[in-house]
């Protein structure tokens, strides 16, 4: 036929009496026949908008995501049909991007998202919807209730989304007016292809993604490249008190998958610079895992003072210079194994950090080149080493060239005990990957220091990381034990053959944690 694209619409039924889906029919012939236009670039991944009886679509309703090859801009297009595996017709296009966001658009998603329950969720209590943090709900403006979600070009990019109105009536995605487009998640591309389920029995929005194996380490990469696995599932809402964003968090029913009699608890606990916690030995050594941490500001966290002595707002008292460096988190020892052959492997065989910066407001996962102990390299100010850090923002954009870093910088180490130590740090091929998050507004518009909840999914090799803003990220941190192949460059450090720990860490000042659980689960 002349195309540039050869994708396929095929489809498959369930066969009767199979309640558990595991035995499928395919179609006779294609869902769709072909294309409507030669000129596409892409034409795949549909999605149900909508179906008859929904109480805003008379019939079955489909996008799919495609491309143009005379304007390189994603788009998706709609399709309508009275049956859902039949005499499907192109309508029109939902809406079209303006080129930023890629110029093929993948696993669009439509739907309708529902506003955040008045009592609260799990991640998100009744004492958050005060206005104290926020605009009252009321004056959040009615409509851009519908998310647009999109993944540009392939599989290098990350997903984003645009929340904003959808007209049933014209079958039309309002993508000038709307919010966005925002990242879908801060891990850049490893979480991917997402799908949602729009008519749970309990009337929840669900979604879940595809999680790529990014930043293989070389001695397993190119095996099974598609293996990967699934994410742990997503409630949507509308974020309470950040119009234009979405709230994710776990679906309930993963706290099921708690071993009895496997979890573990800690009252307050102040983490002090140089003396990091580990959790306890069957914790670390553990392939899944659930932690549930809440951070109190590190003490004592001031106002941030301007280099010449100004305090940061006009008119206050002048307070004593934070600390340049602030962070507090978790540390994930590598499991035994030889070392890796070469520097700047985003994988985390030397170790990984889990780090929120307090003066960024930045989460962050810092992978350890292997030339500096991974508690080193956490103990610098993020504009040292943040031309490493593969924003989302920058995914969003385009494919990310992930560079590794040059340069020796000094580094001034207090011991815990009051003594400082100076020494030089080595940061070349330091991978980072991560985002600042949104927390919202005060009443008077301005930002709020605020405790810090995170509620993390470590299943193998796959980090899920829920906050407190109903963000996520997620990342690869690889903590295996298989061998890797011999000759080390050089200058590599042994690796730490410890138990493969977890521990938890803070530097420049001590940090409270006033929740503290691990749990063992099942696999995930």
């Amino acid at each position: 036929m002349g195309l540039e694209v050869i994708e396929t619409q095929t489809y498959a039924v369930s066969e009767p009496g199979d309640p558990l889906l595991r035995r499928w029919r395919k179609g006779e012939k294609p869902l769709l026949d072909a294309p409507p236009f030669k000129c596409l670039t892409g034409w795949r991944d549909p999605f149900l908008v909508g179906r008859p009886g929904d109480g805003l679509h008379n019939k079955y309703t489909m996008i799919i995501g495609a491309g143009f090859s005379e304007r390189p801009r994603g788009t998706a297009l709609v399709y309508t049909s009275n049956s859902p595996i039949t005499d499907w017709q192109y309508q029109h296009e939902l809406c079209e991007g303006d080129g930023t966001t890629g110029s093929i658009w993948e696993c669009p998603l439509l739907a309708k998202i529902p506003p955040m329950p008045e009592q609260g969720t799990e991640m998100c209590s009744p004492s958050c919807l005060s206005e104290k943090y926020g605009p009252p709900r009321e004056a959040i403006k009615e409509g851009h209730d519908w998310a647009f979600i999109v993944c540009p070009d392939n599989a290098e990019h990350a997903p984003v989304y645009w929340l904003g109105n959808y007209d049933h009536t014209v079958l039309k995605f309002d993508l000038q007016k709307a919010f966005g487009p925002y990242a879908l998640d801060l891990g850049g591309n490893t979480f991917y292809a997402p799908n949602m389920l729009t008519n749970d029995p309990k009337g929840r929005l669900v979604m879940w993604g595809w999680c790529q194996e990014t930043g293989r380490p070389e001695h397993i990469s190119g095996e099974h490249e598609y293996g990967s696995c699934m994410s742990v599932p997503r409630m949507l809402w509308r974020h309470p008190r950040s119009p234009g964003r979405l709230w994710q968090e776990p679906l309930p029913s993963i706290s099921e998958l708690r071993m009895s009699d496997a979890s573990w608890w800690e009252g307050r606990l102040d983490i002090m610079p140089g003396k990091p916690f580990p959790l306890p030995r069957e914790v670390g050594e553990a392939e899944h895992v659930e932690l549930e941490l809440t951070f109190d500001p590190p003490l004592p966290l001031e106002p941030m003072e301007e280099a010449d002595g100004a305090a940061a707002d006009p008119g206050e008292e002048v307070h004593k210079m934070r600390p340049q460096v602030l962070k507090s988190g978790i540390i994930f020892r590598p499991h035994p194994s030889e070392a890796p052959s070469k520097l700047g492997i985003p994988s985390g065989l030397y170790g990984a950090a889990l780090l929120y910066d307090w003066n960024e407001e930045r989460l962050d996962v810092v992978y350890s080149n292997g030339r500096q102990q991974l508690d080193d390299l956490c103990a610098l100010p993020f504009h040292l080493y943040k031309d490493a850090s593969v924003d989302v923002s920058d995914r969003m954009a385009g494919a990310v060239e992930e560079r590794d870093l040059k340069g020796v910088h000094q580094l001034k180490v207090e011991d815990g005990q009051g003594n400082v130590e100076e020494r030089s740090v080595d940061i070349a091929g330091t991978h980072i990957v991560g985002s600042k998050l949104h927390f919202p507004l005060n009443e008077h518009g301005q930002p709020e220091v605020r405790p810090l909840t995170l509620r993390i999914f470590l299943d193998h090799s796959l980090l899920e990381v829920f906050t407190c803003t109903g963000e996520v990220l997620t990342c690869r941190v690889y903590r295996e034990s298989e061998q890797v192949a011999p000759g080390n460059a050089e200058g590599l450090l042994p690796v730490h053959h410890g138990e493969g720990t977890i521990e938890l860490a803070t530097w420049g000042a001590p940090t409270p944690l006033t929740h503290i659980a691990a749990h063992l689960v099942d696999e995930m």
